[in-house]
């Protein structure tokens, strides 16, 4: 889970990140306080872990993992901020990472550019591909940028067509950086900036 985001120019204005400092390191540091396992008849699986997340008060989700015969796997997270004067949330979704192989971006959604909730009137809705490359935008102070909203689908694939393909439901924001959100924080320049040597990949619901 990600609760998480670098700032951006708009935020930096605000202070929002000490005023949503609390969710800084709230996944890095959740505790599991369950797993389940179950196995249906027709092979599908699924794993549910409990978490509980002390940086946040009492904040707790539900993390579940269901892996079909086919090899989909539907990926489902609640979460339940709670807490006197909790912070709202920067960011509900997953980070992941991928080979730099994946390289090609297609994605059914808004674009070409970026935008967010509150900036994307002008990025319409369609079918895009760029090269991962591409997503990050080198303003003067490194920050949040990249990111994709109302996406239906979107596949992160070699030059062979090897790949994956993520599903919202029913949509997602998404974004692909060379860069974690911790290393976006903690420059100044971006030629400060080291890749971590796969690609960064954020599925949000927002």
């Amino acid at each position: 889970p990600n609760f998480w985001r670098a700032p951006t120019d708009n935020d930096r204005g605000n202070r929002m990140a000490e005023r949503h400092a609390v969710w800084r390191q709230a996944a890095e540091h959740a505790r599991v306080g369950g797993v389940r396992i179950r196995r249906e008849v027709d092979e599908t699986a699924f794993v549910q872990v409990d978490q509980t997340y002390p940086d946040a008060a009492d904040t707790a989700g539900t993390l579940t993992y269901t892996f079909t015969p086919v090899g989909d796997i539907r990926v489902t997270f609640k979460v339940e901020p709670k807490g006197k004067g909790l912070a709202s949330l920067p960011r509900v979704g997953l980070t992941m990472q991928i080979p730099l192989a994946y390289d090609q971006v297609t994605w059914l959604g808004r674009g070409p550019h970026e935008s967010y909730a509150d900036r994307k009137d002008a990025a319409f809705f369609g079918k895009y591909t760029l090269n991962a490359r591409d997503f990050y935008f080198p303003y003067v102070e490194p920050q949040e940028c990249g990111n994709r909203t109302d996406t239906l689908w979107v596949t992160f694939t070699d030059r062979t067509g090897k790949g994956i393909r993520v599903t919202g439901d029913p949509k997602i924001n998404f974004g692909v950086l060379p860069y974690t959100a911790g290393e976006l924080s903690a420059r100044k320049h971006p030629w400060e900036l080291n890749p971590c040597g796969n690609w960064i990949v954020t599925l949000d619901y927002g």
